[in-house]
């Protein structure tokens, strides 16, 4: 979905384009957003929060809060950093507030995928798997940085800023999940 936004908005306004129209109350310019971000901030929260209705509820509040305060919403600040940071800032007060460390058995089920050929279903749906074990066994910091530059298309430098690290801690957590995922995906690269 959040490519879909990528196209849809992002083509047509700049991020400072859009952030003034949030500013100036264009609800559609804010559901646009909301609709190109929530599933890439719901994936991230979940690495904190550990439950599906927890991340969802923290995203939702990181939305509300950024509407209600769209007047200091400044254009100039990469909208991407902005909810990644506030939504992070969120889950870890969440956390703080409610010490829940329970996990929700659904929050590693994989959407489902149709193919029309059962054989390449078979390989795929092997694939995909050994892909999340793979990446599911990385250090969680490794996991969370590669997961943000692989899937969600942050840059070294928006992660660095996220965590408050280097752009070369960065790159090497990066690296290092490469060459575990390399290493654990030798016999679907064969």
């Amino acid at each position: 979905m959040g490519q879909n936004f990528h196209s849809q908005l992002v083509g047509i306004l700049s991020e400072p384009e859009i952030v003034v129209k949030i500013k100036h109350g264009d609800q559609a310019a804010f559901e646009e957003l909301y609709r190109g971000y929530y599933d890439r901030l719901y994936r991230f929260t979940l690495n904190f929060v550990r439950s599906n209705e927890n991340a969802k509820d923290v995203v939702q509040d990181v939305f509300v809060k950024m509407w209600l305060n769209k007047e200091t919403l400044d254009a100039q600040q990469s909208i991407k950093a902005y909810l990644f940071m506030a939504t992070k800032n969120r889950a870890v007060d969440f956390l703080k507030n409610k010490g829940n460390g329970l996990t929700d058995p659904d929050s590693d089920k994989a959407e489902a995928f149709s193919y029309s050929d059962p054989v390449q279903d078979m390989i795929d749906g092997d694939l995909e798997a050994a892909v999340r074990e793979a990446i599911g066994r990385l250090p969680q910091k490794c996991k969370l940085v590669f997961e943000l530059s692989r899937q969600d298309g942050l840059t070294y430098r928006e992660i660095a800023d996220l965590f408050g690290i280097s752009g070369n801690t960065v790159e090497k957590q990066v690296v290092r999940a490469l060459k575990h995922l390399k290493k654990s995906l030798k016999f679907f690269l064969a």
